[in-house]
């Protein structure tokens, strides 16, 4: 695969979704226009992120490690996003024990959010998510 792969990759995530992480390596997040950055310089690292997300976009070559760094990456997705909301942000969940505000600061949330984006980088990456 080449620059050009990556390249329209990049091109057809959304604008937000680019400064997301989606990549983890060697102990790092990665965000789609970071990836690029580095590829386009033409760096070692770029080298190997493009790589990785050649294979990772490849039909069924998702491993069970990929899947755990998935897990990494989307609780920095969530820490990232959820730096973003407007104070005084809150989601309400409805259980048998009644109505509960859930606010960015609680377990609960950032545990909804992780799951949304592990869900949303497995669809990102040809999965069913």
């Amino acid at each position: 695969m080449s620059y050009e792969f990556v390249r329209k990759w990049y091109e057809g995530l959304p604008p937000m979704e680019r400064k997301l992480p989606v990549l983890y390596h060697d102990g790092k997040v990665y965000s789609p226009e970071e990836i690029l950055s580095e590829i386009e310089r033409g760096t070692a690292l770029g080298e190997e992120l493009q790589r990785k997300l050649e294979r990772l976009l490849s039909p069924h070559t998702i491993t069970s490690l990929d899947l755990s760094e998935f897990r990494k990456v989307a609780e920095e997705r969530a820490k990232k996003i959820i730096s973003m909301l407007p104070k005084g942000f809150s989601i309400v969940k409805i259980s048998k024990e009644g109505r509960v505000d859930l606010t960015p600061e609680s377990d609960e949330f950032f545990r909804l959010a992780v799951e949304g984006e592990y869900k949303r980088l497995l669809k990102i990456f040809g999965g069913k998510g």
